[in-house]
């Protein structure tokens, strides 16, 4: 498993936020956010299951 500290290094992102994309990763659920920043990064350094809050 893939931890948040890991997801924040590659993302360049605060730990805090990637906490709740590693759990969604190992619970193997979608991680919906409201976050355009976070949003965008994620998806773009190949985390698939993040939704931004409207798009589904």
């Amino acid at each position: 498993m893939v931890s948040a500290l890991q997801i924040a290094m590659a993302l360049s992102d605060p730990v805090a936020d990637c906490v709740y994309l590693a759990l969604a990763r190992s619970l193997s659920c979608d991680l919906v956010t409201a976050d355009e920043r976070f949003a965008t990064r994620a998806i773009a350094g190949g985390y698939t299951n993040v939704v931004r809050l409207g798009s589904k």
